[in-house]
């Protein structure tokens, strides 16, 4: 009898933190340069002068605090870009976005 074993790879979805602690990225862009489709990116309380592109990925990206705390100024160019092919199932939630 001869055996054969399939290895199935299920890929989970991951969570990434943007701030302060240990694993934390320190800015939103490397996180969501870390992350894949179905990732959902918590960031810390603070402002943060860059521009977000979402790179085409699904992600649910989330203030921890809330927008009275969490801060998206931008850096000179477009604060929020999400047209790279993102799907409808993206999400960005709990910002004060400006810039």
């Amino acid at each position: 009898m001869i055996l054969t074993l399939i290895a199935v790879y299920t890929a989970q979805a991951a969570t990434l933190d943007v701030g302060s602690g240990e694993d934390a990225y320190l800015t939103i862009a490397d996180a969501i340069s870390a992350a894949s489709s179905g990732d959902t990116i918590r960031v810390g309380p603070g402002t943060y002068p860059e521009s977000i592109d979402l790179g085409g990925k699904t992600l649910y990206l989330e203030s921890k605090e809330g927008p009275e705390s969490t801060f998206v100024t931008g850096n000179g160019t477009v604060t929020l870009n999400a047209s790279s092919d993102e799907s409808s199932a993206s999400v960005v939630d709990g910002f004060t976005i400006s810039g």
